[in-house]
């Protein structure tokens, strides 16, 4: 995983819509002669998690590769991260919290490769 570590970690605040499908892509790329390249994840995985708070024993979601809600495309270099409307509909709300996403290498590396706040947006039509 050597394109990967803290210098990679990135920040993105999310805004999950309640009651709509959220869908995160996320292209993971490996910097070649200063030329990006799409990483080959073959036998990688991931795994994503939503708190209220660091360390807080409240989970708000829960996605992985291996479990359901994580796409990996090996070939192209992307992890797309999603979770059903009917699942988002369910978020108590006003609900700010913090996420990050773990990404597990073929040879067992693990990297928090994509960390920030997330804000659950209310729904009106019901």
């Amino acid at each position: 995983m050597d394109a990967l570590g803290p210098e990679n970690q990135i920040e993105v605040p999310i805004i999950i819509q309640q009651g709509a499908d959220f869908s995160l892509p996320i292209l993971v790329v490996d910097l070649i002669n200063y030329v990006e390249t799409p990483t080959d994840l073959t036998g990688w995985s991931a795994h994503m998690q939503g708190r209220l708070s660091y360390g807080s024993d409240e989970t708000i979601f829960d996605i992985s590769s291996t479990g359901g809600g994580i796409f990996i495309n090996p070939t192209a270099g992307t992890i797309t991260c999603n979770i059903a409307g009917a699942v988002t509909a369910t978020f108590p709300i006003p609900t700010k919290g913090r996420y990050d996403l773990k990404i597990f290498d073929n040879t067992g590396a693990i990297d928090r490769y994509l960390q920030g706040p997330f804000y659950v947006s209310p729904e009106v039509t019901q």
